[in-house]
């Protein structure tokens, strides 16, 4: 098994890269409204996951995982 390299850039630390990170769009419901958000792991850090509301840039970021998701994939 492969772990993914660990890169520091102005203090931030991220594992792995965009291409090998695990990427799942889904809406849920906030006080009636259903909104879009996103799921984010990268290989060889199993202990973060990130589940947030979609940003635009993200979009960009995972243009492949954005078309699925509006295609209902």
């Amino acid at each position: 098994m492969a772990f993914a390299e660990t890169t520091v850039n102005r203090g931030h630390v991220t594992h792995g890269n965009d291409e090998s990170a695990y990427v799942r769009f889904y809406k849920r419901n906030e006080k009636g409204v259903t909104k879009d958000f996103v799921e984010i792991i990268f290989p060889g850090d199993t202990k973060t996951v990130t589940n947030r509301q979609l940003k635009e840039e993200d979009k960009f970021r995972w243009p492949k995982h954005w078309e699925a998701y509006q295609r209902g994939q």
